[in-house]
Protein backbone atom coordinates (compact mmCIF):
# COMPACT_ATOMS: atom_id res chain seq x y z
CA UNK A 1 0.00 0.00 0.00
CA UNK A 2 1.28 3.47 -0.82
CA UNK A 3 1.55 5.98 2.02
CA UNK A 4 -0.86 8.86 2.03
CA UNK A 5 0.72 12.16 0.97
CA UNK A 6 1.97 14.34 3.89
CA UNK A 7 -0.43 17.11 4.67
CA UNK A 8 0.85 20.65 5.04
CA UNK A 9 -0.59 23.73 6.63
CA UNK A 10 0.03 27.40 6.03
CA UNK A 11 0.98 30.12 8.50
CA UNK A 12 2.37 33.64 8.51
CA UNK A 13 5.84 34.44 9.87
CA UNK A 14 5.66 36.65 12.97
CA UNK A 15 8.91 38.40 11.95
CA UNK A 16 8.68 39.15 8.21
CA UNK A 17 4.94 38.64 7.63
CA UNK A 18 5.35 36.23 4.67
CA UNK A 19 3.26 33.05 4.41
CA UNK A 20 4.83 29.61 4.16
CA UNK A 21 3.75 25.97 4.38
CA UNK A 22 4.71 23.61 7.22
CA UNK A 23 3.95 19.91 7.89
CA UNK A 24 0.77 19.26 9.83
CA UNK A 25 2.69 17.10 12.32
CA UNK A 26 4.76 20.16 13.44
CA UNK A 27 1.70 22.24 14.25
CA UNK A 28 2.17 24.04 17.58
CA UNK A 29 5.99 23.97 17.38
CA UNK A 30 8.62 26.43 16.19
CA UNK A 31 9.39 26.31 12.46
CA UNK A 32 12.05 28.13 10.46
CA UNK A 33 10.69 30.74 8.05
CA UNK A 34 12.10 30.08 4.53
CA UNK A 35 11.94 33.79 3.78
CA UNK A 36 13.78 35.43 6.72
CA UNK A 37 15.35 32.33 8.31
CA UNK A 38 13.99 33.13 11.79
CA UNK A 39 12.04 30.74 14.00
CA UNK A 40 8.35 31.40 14.40
CA UNK A 41 5.63 29.49 16.22
CA UNK A 42 3.12 27.63 14.05
CA UNK A 43 -0.57 27.51 15.00
CA UNK A 44 -1.76 24.47 16.90
CA UNK A 45 -3.35 21.70 14.81
CA UNK A 46 -7.02 22.21 14.04
CA UNK A 47 -9.45 19.52 13.08
CA UNK A 48 -9.83 19.32 9.35
CA UNK A 49 -13.23 20.27 7.86
CA UNK A 50 -13.68 16.70 6.62
CA UNK A 51 -13.54 15.29 10.13
CA UNK A 52 -16.09 17.75 11.49
CA UNK A 53 -19.58 16.29 11.34
CA UNK A 54 -22.13 18.33 9.54
CA UNK A 55 -24.53 19.90 11.98
CA UNK A 56 -27.50 21.99 11.39
CA UNK A 57 -26.65 25.65 11.49
CA UNK A 58 -27.96 27.36 14.56
CA UNK A 59 -30.47 30.08 13.94
CA UNK A 60 -28.97 33.56 14.06
CA UNK A 61 -29.18 35.20 17.46
CA UNK A 62 -31.49 38.12 17.86
CA UNK A 63 -29.80 41.48 18.00
CA UNK A 64 -29.08 42.51 21.59
CA UNK A 65 -29.69 39.06 23.10
CA UNK A 66 -25.96 38.22 23.31
CA UNK A 67 -25.25 41.52 25.00
CA UNK A 68 -27.97 41.00 27.56
CA UNK A 69 -26.94 37.45 28.35
CA UNK A 70 -23.29 38.42 28.84
CA UNK A 71 -23.90 41.42 31.12
CA UNK A 72 -26.51 39.74 33.35
CA UNK A 73 -24.04 37.49 35.24
CA UNK A 74 -21.72 40.45 35.78
CA UNK A 75 -24.49 42.54 37.31
CA UNK A 76 -25.51 39.68 39.61
CA UNK A 77 -21.91 39.19 40.73
CA UNK A 78 -21.51 42.91 41.50
CA UNK A 79 -24.69 42.95 43.60
CA UNK A 80 -23.62 39.85 45.55
CA UNK A 81 -20.14 41.26 46.26
CA UNK A 82 -21.60 44.57 47.42
CA UNK A 83 -24.03 42.81 49.75
CA UNK A 84 -21.27 40.65 51.23
CA UNK A 85 -19.05 43.68 51.72
CA UNK A 86 -21.73 45.64 53.57
CA UNK A 87 -22.54 42.66 55.77
CA UNK A 88 -18.88 42.14 56.67
CA UNK A 89 -18.42 45.86 57.44
CA UNK A 90 -21.33 45.99 59.91
CA UNK A 91 -20.23 42.67 61.47
CA UNK A 92 -16.69 43.89 62.11
CA UNK A 93 -17.97 47.22 63.42
CA UNK A 94 -20.24 45.46 65.93
CA UNK A 95 -17.36 43.22 67.12
CA UNK A 96 -14.84 46.07 67.56
CA UNK A 97 -14.01 46.67 71.27
CA UNK A 98 -15.28 49.92 72.71
CA UNK A 99 -12.84 51.83 74.91
CA UNK A 100 -14.92 52.80 77.94
CA UNK A 101 -12.01 53.93 80.12
CA UNK A 102 -12.31 57.50 81.42
CA UNK A 103 -10.45 60.06 79.39
CA UNK A 104 -7.78 62.01 81.20
CA UNK A 105 -6.40 65.32 80.18
CA UNK A 106 -2.85 65.18 78.84
CA UNK A 107 -0.29 66.14 81.43
CA UNK A 108 2.61 68.33 80.57
CA UNK A 109 5.97 66.77 81.28
CA UNK A 110 8.54 69.19 82.59
CA UNK A 111 12.06 68.74 81.27
CA UNK A 112 14.35 66.78 83.53
CA UNK A 113 16.74 68.93 85.55
CA UNK A 114 20.16 69.16 84.06
CA UNK A 115 22.88 67.92 86.37
CA UNK A 116 25.79 70.30 86.57
CA UNK A 117 29.08 68.52 86.91
CA UNK A 118 31.02 69.38 90.01
CA UNK A 119 34.27 71.19 89.39
CA UNK A 120 37.21 68.89 89.19
CA UNK A 121 39.28 68.61 92.31
CA UNK A 122 42.63 70.22 91.69
CA UNK A 123 45.51 67.80 91.81
CA UNK A 124 48.11 68.72 94.34
CA UNK A 125 51.46 69.24 92.70
CA UNK A 126 54.31 68.01 94.90
CA UNK A 127 56.62 70.77 96.03
CA UNK A 128 60.07 70.91 94.55
CA UNK A 129 62.78 69.45 96.75
CA UNK A 130 65.46 71.74 98.12
CA UNK A 131 68.30 71.38 100.65
CA UNK A 132 66.90 74.49 102.30
CA UNK A 133 64.15 72.20 103.66
CA UNK A 134 66.73 70.68 106.03
CA UNK A 135 67.35 72.46 109.30
CA UNK A 136 70.59 71.45 111.13
CA UNK A 137 71.23 72.06 114.83
CA UNK A 138 74.51 73.03 116.44
CA UNK A 139 77.22 70.43 115.89
CA UNK A 140 78.93 69.09 119.00
CA UNK A 141 81.90 66.78 119.56
CA UNK A 142 80.85 63.79 121.66
CA UNK A 143 83.66 62.00 123.46
CA UNK A 144 83.32 58.71 125.37
CA UNK A 145 82.66 59.21 129.07
CA UNK A 146 83.63 55.70 130.09
CA UNK A 147 87.19 54.75 129.24
CA UNK A 148 86.29 51.05 129.47
CA UNK A 149 83.76 51.35 126.60
CA UNK A 150 84.10 52.54 123.03
CA UNK A 151 86.71 55.20 122.46
CA UNK A 152 85.17 56.55 119.26
CA UNK A 153 84.51 60.28 119.05
CA UNK A 154 81.50 61.55 117.16
CA UNK A 155 80.30 64.81 115.68
CA UNK A 156 76.61 64.81 116.60
CA UNK A 157 73.58 66.95 115.90
CA UNK A 158 70.04 66.85 114.47
CA UNK A 159 68.74 67.35 110.93
CA UNK A 160 65.00 68.13 110.54
CA UNK A 161 63.05 67.56 107.30
CA UNK A 162 60.66 70.54 107.25
CA UNK A 163 59.12 69.64 103.86
CA UNK A 164 55.82 67.78 103.29
CA UNK A 165 57.42 64.87 101.47
CA UNK A 166 59.79 62.12 102.50
CA UNK A 167 63.45 62.51 101.52
CA UNK A 168 65.58 59.60 100.40
CA UNK A 169 69.29 58.97 100.68
CA UNK A 170 70.25 62.07 102.69
CA UNK A 171 74.01 62.60 103.34
CA UNK A 172 75.49 65.29 105.54
CA UNK A 173 79.16 66.29 105.15
CA UNK A 174 80.92 68.09 108.04
CA UNK A 175 84.12 70.05 108.43
CA UNK A 176 85.85 69.85 111.86
CA UNK A 177 88.13 72.47 113.48
CA UNK A 178 90.65 72.48 116.37
CA UNK A 179 90.88 74.92 119.24
CA UNK A 180 92.70 77.49 117.10
CA UNK A 181 89.92 77.31 114.45
CA UNK A 182 92.00 75.47 111.91
CA UNK A 183 90.45 72.69 109.82
CA UNK A 184 91.67 69.33 111.05
CA UNK A 185 89.15 66.74 109.75
CA UNK A 186 86.22 65.93 107.44
CA UNK A 187 83.47 63.42 108.19
CA UNK A 188 79.94 62.46 107.10
CA UNK A 189 76.87 60.43 107.96
CA UNK A 190 74.06 58.91 105.83
CA UNK A 191 70.34 58.25 106.37
CA UNK A 192 68.30 56.17 103.89
CA UNK A 193 64.91 57.80 104.57
CA UNK A 194 63.71 60.90 106.46
CA UNK A 195 59.96 61.25 106.56
CA UNK A 196 58.10 64.54 106.27
CA UNK A 197 58.64 66.52 109.48
CA UNK A 198 60.96 63.88 110.97
CA UNK A 199 64.19 64.59 112.88
CA UNK A 200 67.39 62.65 112.20
CA UNK A 201 70.03 62.36 114.91
CA UNK A 202 73.27 61.98 113.01
CA UNK A 203 76.55 60.61 114.37
CA UNK A 204 79.63 61.24 112.22
CA UNK A 205 82.88 59.56 113.31
CA UNK A 206 85.70 62.00 114.19
CA UNK A 207 89.17 60.84 113.12
CA UNK A 208 91.27 63.70 114.56
CA UNK A 209 91.01 63.94 118.33
CA UNK A 210 92.04 67.63 118.27
CA UNK A 211 88.68 68.52 116.71
CA UNK A 212 86.47 70.46 119.10
CA UNK A 213 83.85 71.97 116.75
CA UNK A 214 82.37 71.56 113.29
CA UNK A 215 80.01 72.95 110.69
CA UNK A 216 78.02 71.67 107.71
CA UNK A 217 79.98 71.52 104.45
CA UNK A 218 77.05 70.29 102.30
CA UNK A 219 73.87 68.22 102.30
CA UNK A 220 72.99 65.93 99.38
CA UNK A 221 70.19 63.45 98.67
CA UNK A 222 69.26 60.82 96.11
CA UNK A 223 66.91 61.85 93.29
Amino acid sequence: MSQAPEKSLECVCSHCGNAFDYPEETAGFAAECPHCGKSTWTPARLRSPEATPMTEAAPPAKPGSAKKSSTLPICIAVVVIAALGATGFFFLKSKAPVDESPKTAPTSTAPAPVKVAAPATPVAVPAAKSVDDFKVSEIKIQRPKDKRGSRLVYAVGTLTNTSSIARLGVRIDLVLFNEQGAKVDETSDYQATIGAGEVWNFHAVVHDLLAISGKVAKITEDN
